[in-house]
């Protein structure tokens, strides 16, 4: 059974590119553009983790993780940004977000996080 993965992010380009990745990778994709929409479908359907990228409007991916904690709702879940503080990476942290990816992801970083989403 391929492992259900929920892809947040809201560069229409980028979304796309990793959507096609994560199937050719044998996962089972599906988007949400932000975080409020990433909620609204972990509400309804079970995930096996999930691909976030941290900055986007209304609900951001640290948002998202404070979100998930609050609920406790357990998903693995991955950070991707364009850029990241100390601080912001320390929080993430501590939210339990263990693997955080500077993009542009490169082929080695995405082998890595699709080898993090089947492990998971």
């Amino acid at each position: 059974m391929k492992k259900k993965i929920l892809l947040v992010e809201d560069d229409h380009t980028m979304s796309l590119l990793l959507l096609m990745e994560l199937e050719e990778a044998g996962f089972d994709p599906v988007h949400a553009q932000d975080g409020a929409q990433a909620l609204e479908l972990i509400a309804q359907q079970p995930f096996d983790g999930i691909l976030s990228d941290l900055y986007m409007p209304n609900i951001d991916g640290l948002q998202l993780v404070d979100a998930l904690a609050a609920k406790s709702i357990n998903i693995m879940t991955i950070i991707m940004s364009g850029s990241s503080s100390e601080a912001v990476t320390a929080r993430l942290k501590q939210k339990g977000v263990e693997h955080i990816f500077i993009k542009p992801l490169s082929d080695e970083q995405l082998n890595q996080i699709f080898t993090l989403l089947r492990s998971g």
